[in-house]
């Protein structure tokens, strides 16, 4: 996982984004992550939610469990499954 804290155990969704818009701090936000600095600086926003609902501008094409569908928005929240053998 990319941001220390998260664990699939605690029931939240942890969003976590980069904002560079050049190439120089896009490259700055990768070397960031590849050497685990990324929770000391400031380059990366961490959010916590427990619901998630992403509404694009316009209808798009997602992948969900290998199916390809068109949505409007999607509804992303934690679920415990479990696998049975």
């Amino acid at each position: 996982m990319i941001w220390p804290d998260a664990t699939a155990y605690s029931g939240n969704l942890d969003c976590v984004y980069a904002k560079g818009e050049t190439l120089w701090k896009r490259a700055l936000v990768l070397l960031t992550l590849v050497l685990k600095q990324h929770k000391r600086l400031n380059y990366f926003q961490h959010q916590t939610y427990r619901k998630i609902t992403l509404k694009p501008a316009e209808s798009s094409l997602i992948e969900i469990d290998g199916e390809i569908v068109s949505l409007d928005e999607v509804t992303l929240s934690p679920q415990k499954r479990y696998i049975y053998l």
